[in-house]
C-alpha cells in the first residue's frame, strides 16, 4: 500500500560530517519513531525501501531491521534497485528530503507524502506553498508523527480521492520544477 523511501543514511557512509545539523543518532531515532508511532499503528502493508548505496557500515541497516522485525505489516528492502522501478507496485509514496528520488516519486503520479526535515536539507521556501497544493506536505516538528498517523488511518481509497482533488488544480508544477524534457533555449 505504501512505500517509504529512506534517504537519511548518507552520513553513515563517507560524506562530509557537516552535511546536516542532525546527527546519525537523531536520524535513526526519526525512522524508529516513524516505524513505531506511525507505520506499526496503521492497517497498510508498508515497504521500507532503504537507500542502499555504498557504505562503510551496516549500522543503520542492522538497527532498522531490528526495529521493523516485530511488525508484520512492514517489509524491509535493502537491495540495490532504484526506487523508480518499484513505485508502480505501490499506492502511496512517502519520503523526506528533496533528493534525486523525489523527482521520480513526483513523476510516478502516485499520492506523495513529503516530510520536510529542515535541519537536514530543507525544501526551498518558495516551493513550500506549491508542495502543499500538489502533495501531502508535512513540516517535521513534534506533531508530525501524530498528524501522519491520523492521515494514514484513512484507507488508501480515501487518500487517492484526496490526491485526485489536489490534481484538479491544473498546475504546471512538473513542467516547471521537474526535468522531464529539455527547456527551450
Amino acid at each position: 500500500d505504501l512505500i517509504y523511501i529512506s534517504n537519511l543514511n548518507q552520513e553513515l557512509i563517507n560524506h562530509e560530517i557537516s552535511m546536516s545539523s542532525i546527527n546519525n543518532f537523531d536520524k535513526l531515532k526519526f525512522e524508529e519513531e516513524l516505524i513505531n508511532k506511525v507505520f506499526s499503528k496503521i492497517d497498510y502493508k508498508i515497504l521500507f525501501k532503504e537507500y542502499p548505496g555504498s557504505r562503510s557500515s551496516n549500522l543503520k541497516n542492522d538497527y532498522i531491521k531490528k526495529v521493523i522485525e516485530p511488525h508484520q505489516n512492514i517489509t524491509y528492502f535493502n537491495e540495490w534497485l532504484n526506487a523508480e522501478n518499484i513505485y508502480k507496485n505501490s499506492s502511496i509514496i512517502m519520503t523526506s528530503l528533496p533528493t534525486s528520488g523525489l523527482g521520480g516519486a513526483i513523476k510516478s503520479e502516485k499520492p506523495l507524502i513529503f516530510i520536510d526535515i529542515k535541519k537536514i536539507m530543507p525544501l526551498r521556501d518558495e516551493l513550500i506553498e506549491n508542495f502543499k497544493k500538489e502533495f501531502f506536505y508535512y513540516n517535521y516538528d513534534s506533531e508530525t508523527f501524530d498528524k501522519l498517523k491520523k492521515f494514514l488511518l484513512n484507507n488508501v481509497e480515501f487518500i487517492k480521492r484526496k490526491w485526485s482533488e489536489k490534481k484538479m488544480n491544473n498546475s504546471n508544477f512538473k513542467e516547471e520544477y521537474i526535468n522531464i524534457k529539455p527547456k527551450d533555449e
